[in-house]
């Protein structure tokens, strides 16, 4: 009672227990990481699955970059040249090969998250490797699936930053705000010594060389580790086992066929485009329906200049000695010149003909869902194929095309690549695939006969009824009906206009127009 209170010792007096703590969290099962194009989507997507206890308030992961260990190495600007052994890589997916990777970077860690989780209750127990894990009865079955969704935020900083060789990045809860900013600290000096096929060598003054630490990104080519923990918002669990070697950036796929033109002289101002889908990429069949084809013309006048000839003075022979055979006569397609068997043919680069300079025009973008049987007839090739096909307008004489396509898998929540930069960083793990070009297209010297729209005045007395409107009256034999019998709704004809000094491209449509047949001009249109 009280009294026995007030005698005891105030050492003595002690409050009321606790409540249950955990002294320790049961270990997750390793992580599934993989790469997939969600249901309704054209853009892929990464995800992330575990094993772990159900009363899980927030996970964190780590992972590590591995890399095939080549016996020769080859140095481009640091990086690894494109020219990588196809022995290393594990099917077309780019994934290397787990029985030759080494890693390459410590364990670098991510801040603990808690949102966006979806959680699973797992139905049947799950025995845990470790016995002393079990800390109640039945701990083995209070353990639940997770998955989450990479975001792009997420998914961006990992593609996009840059590694060191022996890498390490412990996340540190005193230096951040646990809701808001991402900070780490790093076991990594600015310009640390790491042998590895990532370093590059410089000459000393005194004549010996030093070894310097190169940055690189994550490329297909390259695989990740990943680890998780877990914590009931008190203590962490330790880290789950590696996860199985799976790549994050995109594979870039590859064009089964090559890129194709048919081209008819009789209409040099239209060539139709043709062109194979892409091949399947072993291992990544799931991934063939985010792949994205932009396809773009370039346009040369000055290499077009060089190459055509007056039609008085044209000589084929010259051009055989240059190696270039032309489809059709005095244009068409550039192919290279087969000569008689035993014949010295000089080999002609077509890659000179086309510059910085060139002028470049977006035609389309495609998707792989898009792709079906499209006919070829016309270039010698096979006559249909599983792709493409584009009806490409608007050609200019005296110029030499050509038409290129690109491919990528397209990332979601992702920025794009300029299209225009071509030439971009190889280590960019977003970018276009080298271009697929089409053979050269060589448009003749003179545009063919059109006939030009005329203006002319209104006569008077007429079409009173639309004068107080901006009207003009455009006279063109090409306005005459096909058939004499037809109305005069039945007759369509576009017409479109530019502003005066615009290119090609600004045509736009010129709105409504009517046809009409005054006895003085003949077929028009107002």
């Amino acid at each position: 009672g009280l009294a026995e209170l007030a005698s005891t010792n105030s050492c003595l007096h002690f409050s009321a227990a606790s409540g249950p703590v955990r002294t320790m969290i049961a270990q997750p099962r390793a992580v599934e990481v993989y790469m997939a194009v969600p249901e309704r989507a054209s853009r892929l997507a990464g995800y992330l699955h575990w094993n772990a206890w159900r009363g899980s308030e927030k996970h964190q992961f780590s992972y590590r970059i591995l890399l095939n260990q080549k016996k020769s190495q080859r140095h481009v600007r640091g990086l690894l040249s494109e020219s990588e052994s196809t022995d290393t890589l594990d099917g077309a997916s780019g994934t290397p090969k787990a029985a030759k990777l080494h890693a390459v970077t410590g364990w670098i860690e991510l801040p603990p998250v808690h949102d966006d989780i979806k959680r699973k209750l797992e139905m049947e127990p799950v025995e845990p490797e470790d016995p002393a894990e079990l800390l109640v009865s039945g701990e083995a079955s209070r353990v639940a699936h997770f998955q989450r969704k990479l975001a792009g935020t997420e998914w961006q900083p990992i593609l996009w930053r840059h590694y060191h060789q022996k890498q390490e990045e412990f996340w540190d809860p005193a230096s951040r705000d646990h809701e808001a900013s991402w900070q780490y600290t790093s076991s990594l000096s600015p310009a640390h010594d790491g042998g590895s096929q990532f370093e590059g060598t410089e000459r000393s003054s005194l004549g010996g060389t030093k070894t310097r630490d190169v940055p690189f990104r994550i490329r297909p080519s390259h695989a990740l580790e990943w680890r998780v923990r877990v914590s009931d918002g008190m203590r962490w669990s330790s880290w789950s086992n590696p996860s199985e070697p799976q790549g994050l950036a995109p594979p870039i796929p590859k064009l089964a066929g090559p890129v194709r033109l048919i081209f008819n002289r009789r209409e040099p101002t239209v060539v139709k485009v043709v062109w194979s889908a892409c091949e399947v990429m072993e291992g990544r069949e799931h991934l063939m329906d985010s792949i994205e084809y932009l396809v773009f013309m370039a346009i040369d006048e000055n290499s077009g200049r060089e190459l055509i000839q007056d039609e008085g003075n044209f000589d084929v022979n010259r051009l055989h000695n240059w190696g270039v055979h032309l489809s059709d006569g005095s244009c068409g397609r550039l192919l290279p010149f087969v000569g008689e068997e035993g014949d010295a043919v000089a080999e002609f680069d077509f890659e000179a003909l086309f510059s910085e300079t060139s002028q470049k025009r977006l035609l389309g973008k495609f998707r792989h869902k898009e792709m079906r049987s499209v006919s070829a007839e016309g270039d010698g090739g096979p006559p249909t194929v599983q792709g493409f096909e584009l009806l490409v307008s608007g050609l200019k004489p005296h110029c030499m095309h050509r038409i290129s396509v690109v491919v990528r898998c397209a990332v979601e929540n992702l920025p794009e690549p300029d299209w225009q930069r071509l030439k971009l960083d190889p280590s960019h793990p977003l970018r276009w695939s080298d271009p697929f070009h089409s053979s050269p297209l060589l448009t003749p010297l003179r545009p063919p006969p059109m006939l030009v729209p005329e203006l002319v005045p209104i006569p008077d007395g007429r079409f009173g009824r639309f004068l107080h409107t901006p009207c003009i009256l455009l006279k063109c034999g090409l306005f005459a009906k096909q058939n004499k019998n037809d109305s005069d709704k039945d007759h369509s004809v576009v017409v479109d206009c530019r502003p005066a000094g615009s290119t090609d491209e600004d045509y736009q449509l010129a709105g409504s127009s009517i046809y009409c047949q005054p006895a003085e001009y003949g077929p028009c249109r107002l």
